[in-house]
């Protein structure tokens, strides 16, 4: 257990960290290493993949992270949420209840991430100068954009992350987004999104082997409206278990590849009655 980030409660349980959003139980980014719930990866020929084999898989990926919710921690349950009202996912409906109240008893001073969920949490000050991994830092800039705002370097991170890949360039086009959502003038106009798009692409091509990583790029691509590669949909769906599941170093890892692999397979599925593309990540109301 030696690597850690957040936007991503995405990775390796561990219930003693602080540093993490909300205080919760807080995954660990560990990439390729690890064993557990199946292993952390899974490689094999991505055969071809018709709308109907996209739709099956899609369906049973929901199947099953509907029937994990209640395990899922609150962060993850926020992407849910925005995942399930932007492609009429009704399975998910629960979502946004869950992470409130995963979350009731957190205090934004101590956890600078919690404005995700609470509409009346603000990033405090002091959580945009801590020393911590560039991913930590990412998406709470995006979240303090309104108050108390962006730091002063804020573009040049988020430039930095793009040459960083992996989760740093994850985090910053979901802070990115984040930043629109919010009403701020995004960070870096126009063109800086572009740039995090044709990085994901880059990022994306090719991609075989299905993980945390993997898929959160692809929902990050999505996320600032990139449209996935064929090629990624088939790597999905070829990696998907028969319960729906996909292979992954412990349960809070799984449970969040889950949620994200959902948001690949529902880009490239079949429209639902109710999705509603202007869905918010960031939890209002």
């Amino acid at each position: 257990m030696t690597c850690i980030d957040i936007l991503t409660p995405m990775r390796r349980i561990v219930t003693v960290v602080t540093a993490g959003i909300l205080g919760l139980t807080v995954p660990l980014a560990c990439g390729s290493s690890g064993s557990g719930t199946g292993g952390t990866t899974t490689t094999r020929p991505a055969p071809s993949a018709g709308p109907a084999d996209v739709d099956r898989a899609l369906g049973r990926a929901i199947g099953w992270s509907a029937a994990n919710l209640d395990t899922t921690d609150a962060f993850t349950l926020a992407f849910a949420d925005d995942v399930g009202r932007r492609y009429g996912i009704t399975e998910f409906a629960p979502a946004r209840g869950l992470a409130r109240q995963k979350a009731a008893n957190e205090q934004a001073a101590s956890q600078p991430d919690l404005r995700l969920v609470d509409p009346s949490a603000r990033v405090a000050p002091a959580a945009l100068t801590e020393q911590a991994r560039p991913a930590f830092m990412l998406l709470r800039g995006g979240l303090a954009c309104g108050d108390p705002g962006t730091p002063p370097d804020f573009e040049q991170r988020l430039r930095a992350a793009i040459v960083a890949g992996d989760y740093d360039l994850t985090h910053a086009a979901f802070a990115l987004g984040v930043e629109r959502e919010l009403g701020c003038s995004p960070t870096g106009g126009e063109a800086l999104r572009q740039e995090m798009v044709d990085a994901l692409e880059r990022s994306i091509d090719g991609t075989k082997r299905i993980d945390d990583l993997a898929v959160e790029r692809m929902a990050a691509l999505v996320y600032l409206g990139g449209q996935l590669p064929g090629s990624a949909v088939r790597a999905v769906v070829a990696a998907q278990r028969p319960n729906g599941s996909f292979a992954a170093p412990d349960p809070g890892t799984q449970r969040h590849l889950g949620i994200f692999a959902v948001w690949a397979l529902a880009s490239a599925a079949a429209a639902r009655p109710g999705a509603d593309p202007n869905a918010r990540l960031v939890l209002a109301g």
